[in-house]
């Protein structure tokens, strides 16, 4: 109707790229323009957790990863994780996990998910700090929808050099329930949580990736980041 096309208009003066938000916020789904705003920015969280985590599990490969934006000049409709009035959105608190100078990471085919499927990852424990760590704790625990706990893995790594990335092989998780899973990492010592992580598996790009994307997907793997 005559008001949504005036919204819409309004949020494009507002920088909204349109185009781009309702393709990532329809993975999620919405009724209204609530829950499109947290679809949509839940995508944006998901989109930069991948993005960052990719690159710092390639220590000594990359030297560092920046990410646009962070916070906004004018009450605008765009991708900074702080908006003009200094409310943060969920991707700010992400990035606070993810750029945990300790972070473990799990790297995984993104889904479409199956209940009962072993969801087969990679893990990965990175310090950028430099002072080692004795006798740390690795925990990561599967929840289903209902927050029930399906699955579990707990590991001790004995020695985490300083300024180094340890990869620990594979860590095979199974999704039990329904749907809507997520993982819950932390990394302690002592009894005192360092870092923690999650991965919302509920998140899942629907859609097909067009061809020129494909490329530009395998080329990065492969050739760019290789």
């Amino acid at each position: 109707n005559s008001e949504e096309i005036a919204n819409a208009g309004m949020w494009s003066y507002k920088s909204a790229q349109l185009f781009k938000m309702f393709r990532y916020a329809k993975q999620i789904g919405f009724t209204d323009c609530d829950s499109f705003v947290s679809a949509a920015q839940r995508m944006q969280a998901q989109g930069l957790q991948i993005m960052v985590e990719h690159i710092r599990r390639k220590k000594f490969r990359a030297s560092g990863v920046m990410f646009w934006q962070f916070n906004e000049p004018w009450p605008a409709v765009t991708w900074s994780v702080v908006d003009y009035f200094y409310k943060p959105k969920p991707a700010y608190r992400k990035l606070k996990d993810i750029y945990s100078p300790v972070l473990f990471s799990l790297k995984y085919h993104l889904g479409p998910y199956e209940p009962g499927q072993t969801l087969e990852t990679e893990a990965f424990l990175i310090n950028d700090r430099h002072k080692d760590f004795k006798d740390v704790g690795i925990d990561v625990v599967v929840k289903d929808a209902e927050n029930a706990e399906v699955d579990r893995i707990q590991k001790l790594v004995e020695h985490l050099p300083g300024d180094d990335i340890l990869e620990l092989g594979p860590m095979p998780l199974t999704l039990g329930g329904e749907s809507g899973w997520t993982i819950e990492c932390a990394v302690t010592q002592k009894g005192k949580i360092i870092s923690s992580n999650t991965y919302d598996l509920s998140i899942v790009d629907k859609e097909p990736t067009i061809p020129v994307l494909q490329i530009g997907d395998w080329v990065m793997h492969n050739i760019l980041w290789k």
